[in-house]
Formats: C-alpha cells, structure tokens, sequence
C-alpha cells in the first residue's frame, strides 16, 4: 500500500467517507444526491461516484466535484475507472453509459454512448493491465462490453435470464453474479 489508495463509502442524500487506512473515516461534503456506486483508481481523478439523475463527481482531494452535468437524467447505478487509462464510465437506467475522458484534466469530455440495450445496467469493471476493455451486467441477464475504451458496446449471451448484479475479475477470468445464485464466469 503506498498511500495513493482511497476506499468510499457512500449513500443517500449524499453522504461520503473515504479512508487511507482502512480505520479513520473523512467525510466529504457538498453532494445533495443519492448516490449508488463508486469507482476507485489511484489517479487523480479518481475515486468518483455516481448517482440518481446522472450525477457523477469526482472526489480529488477530498473535494466533491460534479462532471458531465447535464447529460442525462437517468439513475447512474455504478462507476469504474482506473490508472491504466484516460477514461472513466458510469451505467444506469435504461441502458444509459456515461463515458468520461480525462485526456485534457482541464477540459474533461463527457459523452453518452449508446449501449444498445434498455435494460438498466448495475455494474461496471475494466480491464486494469492496460487494455482497452470494459464489461457491464444488468436486468434481464444482460452482459455487454467494449474493447475500445468505450465508443462501441457489444451484447454477448449469458445464456441467463435473471438480473445480474455484480461484475470483477477473479485473476483474468470475468466474473458475474446475480439474482437466484447465478454465477457465470468468462
């Protein structure tokens, strides 16, 4: 652990702590929406959080700052970004991808990229070696991913119908879980 780490916990009506350490909490103030899910990288523009009506802030030294107002109005239900790349994204309602590029840290560029699904998305990981992928579950066994930062999506078949809640990597393999124990792994 060299320091550079933050771990957030977050909630309604805005609420968020992050830590060093694991033991003592800071709380970091200024955000009045519910918020559903985080992302942490230890670059600078991460941890973020994403939450209902397309809120997504950025919390850089322990400041709460809102990117991509505007964008869209749909709940943001989960967010990942990470050192290996200039992007960040947030899934949600309806199929709703919100992509952040952090090329230029005084003009960051948001845009909406079209899953092709309008079933709501609940989480979201990233391929951290480098590459250029990143995986989405949601309702309705829904299993997406792009491998070119973001700009196209592709729907691969689960083979499940039930929601899938839950995605990371387990070593290289991808790993989902959802609803009724399904557990399904790439």
């Amino acid at each position: 652990e060299d320091g550079s780490e933050k771990m957030v916990v977050y909630g309604d009506n805005g609420e968020v702590y992050y830590t060093l350490d694991g033991s003592s909490f800071t709380e970091i103030t200024g955000i009045t929406a519910n918020l559903n899910g985080g992302g942490i990288a230890t670059d600078q523009y991460y941890p973020g959080v994403v939450g209902d009506e397309g809120k997504y802030y950025s919390l850089v030294g322990g400041t709460a700052t809102e990117l991509c107002v505007g964008l869209t109005t749909e709940n943001l239900n989960a967010a990942v970004g990470d050192d290996a790349s200039v992007y960040g994204f947030g899934v949600g309602d309806n199929g709703t991808i919100m992509r952040a590029d952090f090329t230029d840290p005084d003009n960051i560029v948001c845009t909406l990229r079209d899953s092709g699904k309008s079933e709501h998305l609940y989480s979201i990981t990233m391929d951290t070696s480098g590459g250029e992928s990143a995986f989405a579950v949601g309702a309705n066994g829904t299993f997406i991913l792009t491998e070119d930062f973001g700009v196209t999506w592709i729907t691969m078949d689960t083979g499940v119908s039930v929601d899938l809640n839950v995605i990371g990597f387990l070593g290289n393999t991808v790993t989902m879980a959802g609803d009724d124990g399904a557990l399904i792994q790439t």
